[in-house]
């Protein structure tokens, strides 16, 4: 996984993730299982297609479904490693799939803005009276 943040303004970021089909195949086989009980193919009781049947026929809609799940999660690995914490949702932007190549996606999200505190000793302060 490659990830680059970009600063978009003091508080919005961008992440550019990269991921490989190695990263990203062993959550198509969880979403292939997932799906296998579902499937119902002409000459096969439902849920007991053979896998190789249910990649070829389906397997390009099972990973275009996927897709979200895997971008989140890998959001969120990427956000523990580079120690970031968003506030709010964060938003996809852009999202590039080549089938047995790669995936590669732009996530933007805000974080808290960061506040450096100015010279605040030695401030005289008077303290008035409320008239009641």
């Amino acid at each position: 996984m490659q990830v680059s943040i970009n600063n978009v303004s003091n508080v919005q970021q961008e992440a550019d993730i990269q991921l490989t089909q190695d990263e990203i195949q062993p959550m198509f086989e969880r979403a292939y299982e997932k799906y296998r009980p579902k499937a119902e193919i002409k000459g096969f009781r439902k849920g007991k297609v053979p896998m190789p049947m249910i990649k070829q026929l389906y397997g390009e809609a099972i990973e275009q479904d996927a897709l979200d799940d895997i971008a989140s999660e890998f959001y969120r690995k990427a956000m523990e490693e580079k120690n970031i914490s968003p506030v709010g949702q964060p938003a996809i932007v852009d999202m590039d799939f080549k089938r047995g190549e790669h995936f590669h996606f732009k996530i933007k999200y805000e974080v808290k803005p960061e506040i450096t505190l100015g010279a605040y000793r030695g401030i005289k302060v008077e303290i008035g009276r409320a008239h009641v």
